[in-house]
């Protein structure tokens, strides 16, 4: 859903119930978003401005990391398992500053631009933890802040659905640690003879790009 000023010619009354709304196209698992003036509106998509507030108020912030409860579902099924049995323990062996990071493995961040153009990307599960990697050694951990974003309700996965998603993190964290891997990566075999191709490609920084301008 996209939706441009909705709140326009609304009493505070309607605009109350329109957010409402809102919040319940969002909560059925939809992608809403919204071009606003109005601050109750700006100030209820709480994710956004709690994500760049660090950076608003403190210069020496880069990148922020978003952190959140995901609650258990009916099946028993919690969140963060490949966090716990993977990225966790990969960063306490090799990037100890970067242990500490609550969910590094979330999605949620926001950064400076003057940080993001010179990052490569990773196209796998593994951008997350490439980009904190990247990013200590640029600017330190310390440029690193971290803000609670609540709760969130998210799908949990299969065990196999995460060993695809944990071959993927282990091949780019022990890549960026100097260790050396098979190229190219070899498939992930299953117990039941599946085979799975493991593929890490990295996308160059910004600044290397031929063409690019950046803004100053």
């Amino acid at each position: 859903y996209v939706l441009d000023e909705p709140s326009i010619g609304l009493h505070q009354r309607d605009n109350a119930r329109l957010l409402d709304s809102l919040r319940g196209l969002r909560d059925l698992g939809n992608s809403v978003l919204v071009v606003e003036h109005d601050e109750e509106a700006i100030l209820t998509a709480d994710y956004v401005t709690r994500l760049v507030a660090p950076l608003l108020l403190d210069p020496t912030v880069a990148m922020v990391k978003g952190f959140y409860v995901r609650p258990v579902d009916e099946r028993g099924q919690g969140g963060g398992r490949t966090t716990e049995l993977v990225a966790r323990p990969l960063f306490s062996l090799f990037f100890p500053p970067l242990a500490s990071i609550r969910q590094p493995l979330g999605g949620e961040c926001a950064a400076r631009r003057s940080l993001l153009e010179r990052l490569p990307f990773i196209e796998s599960y593994g951008v997350e933890s490439q980009l904190l990697i990247d990013t200590m050694r640029l600017v330190g951990v310390e440029a690193i802040a971290q803000v609670d974003l609540g709760v969130r309700q998210h799908r949990h996965r299969t065990l196999v659905q995460l060993s695809d998603q944990a071959a993927e993190i282990m091949s780019v964290v022990l890549a960026r640690a100097g260790v050396e891997l098979p190229d190219p990566l070899p498939p992930l075999l299953t117990a039941d003879g599946e085979i799975h191709p493991v593929q890490v490609r990295e996308r160059r920084a910004l600044l290397e790009v031929p063409g690019y301008r950046p803004i100053r």
